[in-house]
């Protein structure tokens, strides 16, 4: 037996889901489908694209990799300015480093709010280690590392996105 992988995923799972989308245009009479009902299977979004039957987003993702330890004093105003950006198809990938205080419940709590973020624990091992890690973790076109004591501005991530495509820059860089 042969296991052939579209995107990582075997095939017949990709075939099944791609049926069951398929009957799902049939019934409503459309060709495509704008969204899923359930955005919470980051899996089931990629095999939608892939078959076909979803629209992939028009703006490039964005994976945001914010290493976390010892900041539950800043951590919700962070992660507020990162789910509030205009610029909407984000991977937030927050890496707890091994955090003694109660930084994780904080992250829970958000990841549980927004689908976009992606909670990865490991131990203390330095915030170097911690970006790594993060970066292992992103799929984005573009890469972005944040503080858990920064504070964005609303549009912070649209502005380096233009910027970079604008002018073909490999990277940006914040005041």
């Amino acid at each position: 037996m042969t296991f052939v992988r579209a995107d990582g995923v075997h095939r017949a799972l990709v075939d099944d889901t791609g049926w069951r989308l398929r009957q799902r245009l049939r019934r409503t009479g459309r060709r495509t489908v704008d969204t899923l009902p359930d955005p919470g299977p980051r899996l089931a979004r990629r095999l939608a694209v892939a078959v076909g039957v979803v629209r992939p987003h028009p703006l490039p993702l964005v994976s945001i990799v914010v290493p976390v330890h010892g900041v539950e004093d800043y951590l919700a105003e962070c992660l507020d300015t990162l789910c509030a950006q205009t610029h909407d198809n984000l991977q937030i990938i927050l890496v707890d480093d091994g955090s003694p205080d109660q930084s994780i419940d904080i992250m829970r709590a958000y990841a549980r709010r927004d689908p976009r973020i992606e909670i990865f624990r490991r131990r203390t091992a330095g915030p170097g280690a911690a970006r790594n890690s993060g970066v292992r973790e992103a799929r984005g076109t573009y890469l972005m590392f944040v503080d858990p004591d920064d504070v964005l501005d609303r549009d912070a991530v649209t502005t380096h996105v233009t910027s970079l495509q604008r002018t073909g820059s490999d990277f940006s860089v914040a005041p």
